[in-house]
């Protein structure tokens, strides 16, 4: 694995990880102060998960050969809609998607 890729399996992780807590409900302050929207902090897990995949999809193609390639698309495919989950989610996040928590705030108004 080469540096580069090192370094966005890194950040894509820290991101994945900060997302995370925060859907598990330790950053509930600060979706009351968000500067876009409450939905921001829950954006990072979805990005960093789709770009895990995305990288792992990208690592995998050589080591599987050519058979697999039309396989590596559905990690491919659901990275690219993480990220696009995720740059979405920063202003806004489909009720689904939000945690339990977020979803009764919101309903609270």
């Amino acid at each position: 694995m080469s540096g580069g890729l090192l370094v966005g399996a890194g950040c894509a992780a820290a991101f994945a990880v900060l997302g995370l807590l925060h859907h598990l409900g330790f950053g509930k302050p600060l979706a009351a102060r968000g500067a876009l929207s409450p939905y921001q902090l829950c954006a990072p897990l979805w990005f960093g998960g789709g770009v895990l995949l995305l990288l792992a999809a990208a690592l995998a193609a050589p080591v599987l050969g050519r058979p697999w390639d039309l396989l590596l698309l559905v990690p491919a495919g659901l990275g690219l809609l993480g990220v696009l989950v995720g740059v979405v989610g920063v202003v806004w996040l489909p009720r689904a998607l939000r945690p339990a928590w977020l979803r009764e705030w919101v309903d609270r108004g």
